[in-house]
């Protein structure tokens, strides 16, 4: 590698790391934790990728992938590295199931009310075969999302409610800045795999008076996007509409998020 290329790389690498390091000066967090947490996340993720191209993780191909030492590969992942990391996404997608498939919607289009023992396992496997009905219908009630009378299930909201349990904002946090990545990643760096969508709106002089009337305006226009968004893609995802032809298997992610700063007084 040129040493323009390796200088390159590490700007980008900088630029990647600098709101993750902000956000531990903020919050009181030290470079020793950030190189725990670091090099643990770097023999997990490394296992998952060997994993995911079809190669057996061990400790020798991990400690090349990573740098890290076999004793320190074989350390950091003797814990458990649970499937709790898959349920956000797993959370979402029944989220956007009830909301979107047919057979769970009324002719309106609103989110039918499920029978906890047949109609909300059906919801589920129809997501993935692998969940456990009872376990996600904990993992709704706990966000809040559901209102369970008897053995009737409701939908409450098509959106989770987070502000109230840091550790799953962060688990959403943590896929929304793996996607961010991937699609800058894909434009400025593989434009020949076609370019995704990327933009930003920022004024920096807002009146503090009409602050919360901006922060009423993002808030429903953004949940009103999402809905017509979870509507069209759906028709075109084999989960929802089996009858679709072709293969499926591709991935869509749309996010979306507004931040309103108030200054320092």
């Amino acid at each position: 590698m040129q040493s323009h290329d390796r200088s390159l790389r590490s700007r980008l690498l900088g630029l990647l790391l600098r709101p993750v390091v902000r956000y531990c000066l903020k919050n009181s967090y030290s470079i020793q934790q950030f190189y725990v947490s670091a090099k643990e996340l770097f023999a997990k993720e490394a296992a998952l990728l060997l994993e995911e191209s079809g190669r057996p993780p061990n400790a020798s191909r991990i400690s090349v992938l990573t740098g890290l030492t076999r004793t320190d590969v074989g350390r950091l992942l003797s814990g458990e590295t649970s499937a709790e990391e898959q349920k956000p996404n797993l959370v979402w997608r029944i989220l956007g199931q009830w909301s979107t498939d047919k057979r769970f919607t009324t002719r309106r289009g609103d989110p039918k009310t499920l029978d906890a023992q047949n109609d909300f396992p059906r919801l589920c496997e129809s997501v993935s075969k692998h969940i456990n009905p009872g376990t996600f219908l904990q993992e709704l009630e706990a966000l809040g999302l559901v209102d369970r009378r008897g053995n009737q299930l409701a939908l409450l909201k098509s959106e989770q409610v987070l502000h109230k349990n840091p550790e799953k904002s962060f688990e959403i946090l943590s896929q929304d800045i793996e996607s961010l990545i991937s699609c800058i990643s894909q434009n400025a760096l593989h434009e020949e795999l076609g370019r995704n969508l990327h933009l930003r709106t920022e004024y920096d002089n807002v009146s503090l008076a009409k602050l919360e009337i901006v922060r009423a305006w993002i808030d429903a226009e953004g949940k009103e996007f999402h809905k017509r968004a979870r509507d069209f893609i759906s028709q075109y995802d084999a989960d929802v509409t089996p009858s679709l032809s072709g293969n499926g298997g591709c991935k869509v992610v749309i996010s979306a998020f507004g931040f309103i700063e108030k200054p320092e007084l």
